[in-house]
């Protein structure tokens, strides 16, 4: 509900087109409250062009303000979208600050949920593992979590490698990270969850109970998968991920484990 005055100011924007780019103007010429809502006055003109001009000339907040619009502007063809993305492009690798990299790899994900191109996305991730801080992690769990879809296997494998190194205190990206590989299970790609799980538990950081609805749902679902990964995790030699088997398994008078030898 706390976004639904910004999109009112949008319609008003549709309906009051002079107005709209007064606030433009003005954002341009630095007036504070112009500069808070742009971007809707951007979406509103479906002003592609301008919103390139936001992201390619300021270094402030208006630049995110300019890459939020091309997430949401309405293109002719794929290759008009592709265009705004590799405007972006640059602005999601190490050079530039991490608060903008996790915006400029959002807004470029967006664009792409409506054009998908496999070369696109992958370019996209690979500017986004280098020197990854905190926040374009979280960014990128984010794309592993809403956009598995669009990218192809290679491109999956190395987000999930680079997200080996999210820090445990950042439990909200830990969350993230938990439904991201919860959607991958039963997929043909579900293997790399649990490689993912299976290196990211031996450290003693984090346990199972870190990832709930995965831990749920290789409890309640194929237990010829749980047994497999029950398997893997005791022949590993590791002490951490053998302690996380009997809580993966939890037997308890609730759940009892089905220890037949077949599956």
């Amino acid at each position: 509900a706390a976004t639904q005055p910004n999109g009112a100011f949008q319609q008003w924007c549709v309906a009051n087109p002079a107005q709209a780019q007064s606030v433009v103007a003005r954002a341009k010429a630095g007036d504070e409250l112009a500069r808070q809502f742009v971007g809707f006055a951007l979406r509103a003109a479906n002003d592609i062009d301008t919103a390139v001009e936001f992201t390619e000339t300021f270094d402030d907040d208006r630049r995110v303000s300019g890459m939020t619009a091309l997430a949401h502007m309405q293109y002719a063809d794929a290759a008009a979208a592709h265009r705004a993305v590799s405007v972006m492009l640059p602005f999601v690798g190490a050079s530039a600050e991490d608060g903008v990299r996790l915006n400029a790899l959002l807004a470029a994900f967006d664009v792409l949920k409506v054009h998908p191109d496999a070369a696109i996305a992958g370019q996209l991730v690979r500017a986004a593992v280098a020197d990854t801080g905190p926040l374009t992690l979280h960014g990128l769990t984010q794309v592993v979590w809403l956009h598995p879809t669009l990218l192809d296997e290679a491109t999956l494998d190395l987000a999930l490698k680079t997200l080996q190194a999210i820090a445990p205190e950042n439990l909200g990206t830990i969350n993230l990270l938990d439904m991201a590989l919860r959607h991958l299970l039963g997929t043909p790609r579900e293997f790399l969850a649990l490689d993912f799980l299976t290196e990211k538990l031996q450290d003693n950081a984090l346990t199972i109970e870190h990832f709930d609805s995965v831990a749920h749902e290789l409890q309640q679902g194929d237990q010829g998968r749980l047994y497999k990964l029950v398997v893997r995790w005791l022949l590993s030699g590791s002490i951490a991920l053998c302690n996380n088997v009997s809580d993966l398994v939890g037997v308890n008078e609730g759940h009892a484990f089905d220890t037949t030898i077949a599956p």
